[in-house]
């Protein structure tokens, strides 16, 4: 199972950011954040990872200074792996 986490240091745009993505017509949920990001508030964003292409560009535009980027998640097993891709 993969998917996307957009991590923020502040839940000060998490909210804005979320509403951004919904009305561009995806898919979100507001998750814990994974452990090994730990500079986060502690609340991400997840969106299923066939739409990194549109996050990028969602967040390139937006110029949101608490995000901290956009990670892949697998799963594998009981593990989950985490690669930062923006």
């Amino acid at each position: 199972m993969k998917y996307l986490i957009l991590a923020f240091k502040s839940r000060n745009n998490l909210y804005a950011i979320n509403k951004t993505l919904l009305r561009n017509g995806l898919n979100t949920a507001i998750v814990n954040t994974p452990r090994n990001i730990s500079v986060s508030c502690g609340l991400s964003i997840k969106v299923d990872f066939k739409s990194l292409d549109m996050c990028k560009t969602i967040m390139s535009r937006l110029r949101v200074d608490d995000f901290l980027g956009i990670y892949i998640v697998e799963r594998i097993d009981k593990h989950e792996l985490l690669t930062k891709v923006y």
